[in-house]
């Protein structure tokens, strides 16, 4: 079972599961960055190099080279889990890109499954460290990021996102020993 748990500081999500799950996943997105078909498409080099970074985390986890379990966080059983973390501005984007390019590539019933699966814990993993602030948040997993943005990878990778997100006082980062960034109440 594909599932995340967010960050110990709350930068982030941990997202993990079995080797099984890790390659399912990984052969869905990589339909929806790795097409020729729709290279033609606006900011298409940019959502590909955003949703590229997030494939090669899992497919690293797959192969054992992240982060390793002897069982899920929701089960003693004794399976191998593997896991990767990333940033919530990195996820965020990544489910932005893929839920655009989802409207130039065929979807079957199990690539909706995947993303419905994915988004759910991803909002889970938000309202289980900070609910409040997830409230927030989770705009921009629904839909609150511009998608067809052609620059949208350097708007990542500036870290213009992040800052914009604490310019609205969404976030405030606490530095120190305890440095963690916390969502802020209304």
């Amino acid at each position: 079972m594909l599932y995340t748990v967010p960050t110990k500081r709350g930068l982030g999500i941990e997202i993990w599961g079995t080797d099984d799950d890790l390659t399912y996943l990984y052969n869905t997105i990589d339909k929806f960055w790795n097409n020729e078909d729709f290279s033609t498409q606006k900011g298409y080099e940019n959502r590909a190099n955003v949703i590229s970074s997030f494939a090669h985390e899992i497919r690293k986890a797959s192969y054992g080279s992240r982060l390793k379990r002897n069982s899920s966080h929701y089960t003693p059983a004794e399976i191998p889990y593997r896991g990767f973390q990333i940033s919530w501005p990195h996820i965020l984007f990544c489910m932005s890109c893929l839920n655009y390019n989802r409207f130039w590539v065929e979807t079957t019933k199990y690539d909706v499954s995947i993303f419905l699966q994915l988004e759910y814990w991803i909002e889970k993993s938000m309202y289980d460290y900070d609910s409040l602030g997830a409230k927030k948040l989770s705009i921009f997993l629904n839909g609150g990021i511009h998608r067809n943005n052609e620059y949208i990878y350097q708007y990542l990778r500036n870290n213009a996102f992040l800052q914009n997100m604490v310019n609205r006082k969404l976030f405030v980062f606490r530095e120190g020993s305890n440095a963690k960034m916390v969502l802020l109440p209304k």
